[in-house]
């Protein structure tokens, strides 16, 4: 079967601003079961996808874990 982006595309994605920390995008990953957020600027555009966002958000919550072992 083939599918066009369209139909498989999230219609609401979920969004960020470029200023939410790391670990808080990872929490927002988390704790809505989702794999990647939307980046947007003041006006809702988008400015970037982070599907490795994960990535990034998970380096800053070890490296703040390790500050304050």
């Amino acid at each position: 079967m083939v599918m066009k982006t369209g139909e498989i595309a999230n219609p609401s994605p979920v969004t960020v601003t470029p200023d939410l920390f790391a670990a808080q995008a990872l929490a927002l990953l988390n704790d809505r079961k989702i794999g990647a957020l939307m980046v947007v600027d003041d006006q809702g555009k988008p400015v970037v996808f982070y599907k490795s966002m994960m990535y990034c958000a998970q380096m800053s919550l070890n490296r703040f874990r390790a500050a304050t072992a």
